[in-house]
């Protein structure tokens, strides 16, 4: 069972203490541009110490869609 400090991402644990693995986990924050931040933001991390990028939102709108099963009937994976 993964401790506190194990991390559970695209199939591999990470754990910061004795891993050999060279994964490192890059983070990405995005905010939808609003009255009180006009541009938009976009930033990829590390951690709280390492930035990768912070710039304004280079898209019209956020570029996250949701992919969902069609309802099919009989089917354990959708609602009937």
């Amino acid at each position: 069972m993964p401790t506190t400090l194990q991390r559970f991402r695209f199939g591999h644990i990470v754990d910061a203490q004795t891993s050999k693995l060279d994964l490192i986990p890059q983070y990405t924050f995005i905010h939808r541009k609003t009255a009180a931040c006009p541009d938009g933001r976009l930033v990829q991390y590390v951690d709280s110490d390492t930035w990768i990028l912070d710039t304004a939102l280079p898209y019209d709108e956020i570029p996250l869609y949701p992919m969902m099963p069609d309802q099919t009937l009989f089917n354990n994976f959708a609602a009937p």
